[in-house]
This record gives structure tokens, C-alpha cells and sequence, in this order.
């Protein structure tokens, strides 16, 4: 299973940061914001292991369970978990986990 520290260090993302005025510079990749978990997700040896923004795990099996099978030595992506309605607008509520009584990520 992945998670072996030796492989794949632990990564804090990086967070947002709030501009006044939008900016255009071919240096950086842009993206919408989607309301969703932040999340990393380590990958390697057959295993999935998912981090909130705070180095908590996170509790979507399934999706670490298919990153997991992802043909690739080892990986570390940084993304957002979210829920995509019919009309293309994500849904932080369809999203968080509902056996969760509370949430600290």
C-alpha cells in the first residue's frame, strides 16, 4: 500500500490567495473554483491514500479506491473533490459525507 513516507513526502497544497483584480499571464494556469473537499491524493503500490488541505484523511473510499488502480509507479495530484449537478455547477452539499456526524478537515 502506498503511504510510505520514503516514497511519497507529504505535501501541504497550496492555498488560495485572494487578489483585488483578476490577472492574464501566460507563467500560470488558471481554473474555475469549484466548491468541493481540497484534497491530495497519494498514490502508489496498489494504495490510495486521500488528505484534506489539513493532513487529515479523508473518508471517499471509493474514489481512493480508483485512483488506486491508476497504471503509475507513484503520484501525488492535488485537486478538488466535487459534484457536478446536471448543469455543470458543483454541489458542496451532495459532496459531504453523510455519516460524518461532524467534520474537522
Amino acid at each position: 500500500m502506498v503511504l510510505d513516507s520514503d516514497v511519497l513526502p507529504r505535501i501541504r497544497p497550496m492555498r488560495l490567495r485572494l487578489v483585488k483584480e483578476p490577472f492574464d499571464n501566460p507563467d500560470y494556469i488558471f481554473e474555475l473554483k469549484q466548491d468541493g473537499f481540497r484534497a491530495t491524493a497519494y498514490i502508489g503500490q496498489g494504495g490510495c491514500r486521500l488528505e484534506s488541505r489539513n493532513l487529515k484523511s479523508l473518508p471517499f473510499k471509493s474514489l481512493g479506491a480508483s485512483l488506486a488502480v491508476l497504471t503509475v509507479p507513484n503520484a501525488i495530484l492535488d485537486g478538488e473533490i466535487i459534484v457536478l449537478d446536471n448543469k455543470g455547477v458543483s454541489q458542496f452539499s451532495a459532496v459531504y459525507p453523510k455519516n460524518l456526524v461532524t467534520i474537522d478537515f
